[in-house]
């Protein structure tokens, strides 16, 4: 069977969120997969960073015109070129049995059949979550994905969930396969490797790290009030690391550390590369990330097996991921997670018992358990 691979989003300058969802998920299939033969599309300006991981017969890298800068951003990009013509234009040269998108996209035209995954659909639960023309973009993609696709991958039963109740799709069309990590890089690090990057990002503290976008999604600043108010009343002598680039909206994050005098409570690292954020995952007391919505929820897994105990929301996917070895908090109450934040750092007994049990919850999402799923689903379809 020869099955292609919709690999746009492998050409994302942030290397982050679905861009590493879907490069260690094409890694893992193509590694436990020898039977099959893929092609995977790329930009024209993507760097072949894929050609280190991928050196296989049956694989094939196709280069396909994208001009690699617009004035209007990369999802209307997305909808002008490569959707209507340069992936389409492809299909019919290669002709794959199957195209794969590790993501809510098809192209105007496909010859064979198709499967998207879908992470969440956080873009029609509030309109403060994105910018107008992000949601539009988003919109026009996925709602006509979801329709045409023969196949979706949910990434979890949450997401599962808001597919039927939005789009009325059909519980049998739909495949609920988790997200992994990546075992190799995400796990409990050395003290030394953790003293230099404490170093390289002047955190001279005991800290509690966010890690994450910066959008309004992700509750940043209802973590600041917590953290704000434990500073106050408490002392607290912790610092608050929060890693990760600068998605939208987040002028309030600023505001709200200025409004509560912490500046040199919180800091900033910006996008950190994935071979040190394990290692700042296993130096922080508590990896918390009390979103308001997510499809999965990478970093508390991510932490979980970094052994670094976690504080997550108890809505949507989150509790899918963690089970019983994260604290669950309701996101929208602002003194439960002050009063988490504030035992869990005074009990070393039980962090000790929470970073156990998400050592072993972790093992669970397995990366080839996600491959395996992955590649009976093709072969059923």
């Amino acid at each position: 069977m020869h099955i292609g691979i919709d690999g746009y989003t492998l050409g994302a300058k942030i290397k982050a969120g679905v861009y590493i969802g879907a490069l260690d998920l094409l890694k893992n299939i193509i590694t436990v997969d020898a039977d099959n033969k893929y092609t995977v599309y790329l930009r024209s300006n993507y760097n072949d960073e894929l050609k280190n991981y991928i050196k296989a017969h049956h694989v094939t890298l196709k280069h396909l015109f994208c001009p690699s800068k617009t004035i209007y951003g990369r999802d209307l990009f997305l909808l002008t070129c490569w959707l209507p013509f340069s992936l389409p234009i492809e299909l019919i040269k290669s002709k794959p049995d199957i195209l794969f998108s590790a993501m809510p996209t098809l192209p105007l035209f496909c010859p064979c059949k198709t499967i998207i995954r879908v992470h969440d659909l956080a873009y029609l639960l509030d309109n403060s979550y994105f910018k107008i023309e992000t949601r539009l973009a988003i919109g026009a993609m996925t709602s006509r994905a979801i329709k045409r696709s023969d196949k979706i991958i949910a990434i979890s039963e949450s997401t599962k969930k808001d597919l039927i109740t939005h789009f009325g799709v059909r519980e049998d069309k739909i495949s609920v396969i988790y997200r992994s990590h990546n075992a190799d890089v995400y796990k409990p690090s050395t003290a030394a490797d953790i003293y230099n990057v404490k170093q390289k990002y002047n955190i001279s503290a005991n800290y509690v790290i966010y890690v994450g976008t910066l959008e309004p999604r992700k509750n940043v600043v209802g973590l600041i009030k917590a953290f704000g108010s434990l500073k106050e009343k408490e002392r607290l002598g912790h610092k608050l690391v929060i890693t990760g680039a600068k998605g939208w909206l987040y002028q309030d994050i600023f505001e709200m550390i200025s409004e509560m005098g912490l500046e040199q409570m919180v800091i900033f690292t910006g996008f950190v590369p994935e071979e040190e954020l394990p290692i700042l995952m296993s130096g922080a007391r508590i990896l918390i990330y009390p979103s308001f919505y997510e499809g999965f929820g990478l970093p508390p897994l991510q932490a979980m097996a970094c052994g670094t105990p976690v504080i997550t929301s108890k809505i949507s996917s989150m509790p899918e991921v963690v089970g019983d070895a994260g604290w669950l908090i309701d996101p929208y109450n602002q003194d439960e997670l002050t009063d988490a934040i504030k035992s869990l750092l005074a009990d070393d007994q039980l962090r000790k018992i929470m970073s156990q049990k998400g050592l072993e919850r972790a093992k669970l999402f397995s990366p080839v358990k996600e491959a395996q799923q992955t590649i009976e689903l093709f072969n059923t379809l």
